[in-house]
């Protein structure tokens, strides 16, 4: 019983954090419960479900205050660094945009009155949502706080997450597209905010959220990025987001261990950055991906072991000389064109290795080609070929 009271919550809390649980939930159900049509309606939306929503707040502002974990004098620090990861993840987001996926019109009504209730509905909810998540972190002492943190994490981001979409989920591809896509993003920029909150109270992460969701909710046009892109950033960055900033706190408030004092904390952007750069680059979200080469068939130009750039075709089309990747029989191969002819009216591509005595003997479809090699790297490849037993 003794440790288990070290991160339960004192007595006279308990049912304050489980009655918060229990009208979050509640709040949801009433939101998302199908078989109640009057959710959908107006009336609930604009006036009714705001007004709950206060109520929560409400509730929360007569219970005594709980105070949060970090130092008082670094409270600024900490909401100054929200803001900062707010931004940075706009303008990731922004860039990957720009160079990749493009933009698209934002789905949100930008008249004056459609601005003025945004503003209104999202800063009840976003203030309502951080007094809850601020009230359960901090009613636990520091001894179990990760796992304080992935509790209620999970459970705000639940929360947000539509009941009918996870109920017209079909199949495991588009149950691994939607956790992608939205759940596990939710999961970790919760896991984040969740760590705000317990160093430096709601403030912090309203901050957080607020320049989030402002933009999401006020800007017209939007970044467009595909499922894969989304679940990379909205993943991976609230985690480098953590560790990076849990490193600045510690040097902060001096309480660093001795062999992270000298340690410069820049050195974690970098590392966040470059690790951020290796996935994206490696699972082909950019225009040149890398693949590596399996077989002899493309010697000596091409050896087993070498890795190869691949620079993705849009509307240019591969010429006689290149070498491209194409699929055959789910296969991706890398061969030279030797000629171009047309079969039904529709052109094919004759493709052959150069370490290879004849021509391949099917034909390829401009559809099946993947893009055309533009750099070789000897032998970087070969822990893969080691790894498949290839060696």
């Amino acid at each position: 019983m003794i440790s288990k009271e070290k991160w339960m919550p004192v007595h006279s809390s308990k049912m304050r954090c489980f009655l918060i649980v229990a009208l979050l939930m509640g709040i949801y159900i009433l939101e998302n419960l199908p078989s109640l049509s009057f959710n959908k309606t107006a009336g609930f939306i604009y006036f009714i479900r705001p007004v709950l929503w206060a109520g929560v707040a409400f509730i929360i502002w007569l219970f005594p205050r709980v105070r949060s974990k970090g130092l008082l004098r670094l409270k600024n620090f900490v909401n100054w660094w929200a803001l900062n990861f707010a931004l940075l993840y706009i303008f990731l987001m922004i860039g990957f945009a720009l160079f990749i996926d493009g933009f698209g019109k934002s789905p949100y009504d930008h008249s004056l009155v459609g601005i003025g209730i945004n503003i209104f509905w999202l800063g009840i909810l976003l203030i309502s949502r951080e007094m809850i998540r601020n009230y359960l972190v901090n009613s636990f002492s520091s001894e179990k706080s990760l796992l304080i943190i992935l509790l209620i994490s999970l459970l705000m981001a639940m929360s947000a997450v539509p009941l009918n979409r996870l109920m017209n989920l079909r199949g495991m591809e588009q149950v691994v597209k939607y956790m992608g896509e939205y759940f596990l993003p939710q999961f970790s920029q919760n896991v984040f905010a969740s760590y705000l909150v317990l160093l430096g109270g709601p403030w912090a992460s309203i901050i957080y959220f607020g320049v989030i969701q402002g933009f999401e909710w006020l800007c017209p046009i939007l970044p467009d990025l595909k499922w894969i892109n989304k679940a990379l950033i909205g993943v991976l960055y609230p985690i480098f987001s953590l560790m990076f900033f849990q490193n600045l706190y510690l040097q902060e408030s001096k309480k660093a261990k001795k062999n992270r004092d000298e340690e410069n904390p820049f050195s974690w952007m970098l590392t966040c950055i470059i690790s951020i750069g290796v996935i994206w680059f490696s699972v082909g979200v950019f225009p040149i991906y890398p693949i590596v080469i399996l077989t002899g068939s493309m010697e000596p130009v091409i050896k087993a072991g070498d890795l190869v750039l691949i620079k993705r075709i849009a509307d240019e089309e591969p010429k006689v000389g290149e070498i491209i990747q194409f699929r055959r029989n789910g296969v991706n191969v890398c061969h030279r064109i030797v000629d171009i002819a047309e079969e039904e009216k529709q052109k094919r591509y004759i493709t052959k290795g150069d370490n290879n005595a004849k021509e391949d003997s099917d034909w390829v479809k401009p559809e099946d080609v993947k893009g055309k090699m533009v750099y070789v790297i000897p032998k970087i490849g070969r822990l893969a070929l080691f790894l498949r037993g290839k060696t």
